[in-house]
């Protein structure tokens, strides 16, 4: 958690739902902080074949982040690496398929 005032854009963190940072629960908002110099999140732009368990993937629509998703699984074939699995929250999803929820622009993040 990096502390601040409630609706910074400069911190990252949830006390209760009067208490939390932009960047906790805005998409976009998330995203400008985690490539700004005010981030303490440990994270870098990742791609596809190399994020993880726990990383965040951003739907991106028009240039903007739209919603972000947990990777929750990798799923592979005998042809190796061949989906994620995310759980979402506006539409309740747990551990379902990235390539069936959402098939647009993504940008990828790799927690360090």
């Amino acid at each position: 958690m990096h502390y601040g005032p409630a609706y910074d854009g400069n911190c990252w963190f949830y006390t209760t739902s009067t208490n939390r940072s932009s960047t906790w629960t805005g998409a976009s908002q998330f995203r400008n902080y985690v490539l700004s110099s005010e981030s303490q999140l440990n994270m870098s732009q990742s791609d596809w074949s190399s994020v993880w368990h726990g990383d965040i993937i951003q739907k991106m629509q028009s240039g903007q982040a739209s919603h972000s998703l947990i990777i929750t699984g990798v799923v592979y074939s005998s042809y190796g690496r061949s989906d994620l699995l995310v759980c979402a929250h506006s539409t309740n999803r747990k551990h379902v398929s990235l390539a069936q929820y959402y098939a647009g622009d993504k940008v990828y993040y790799h927690v360090n």
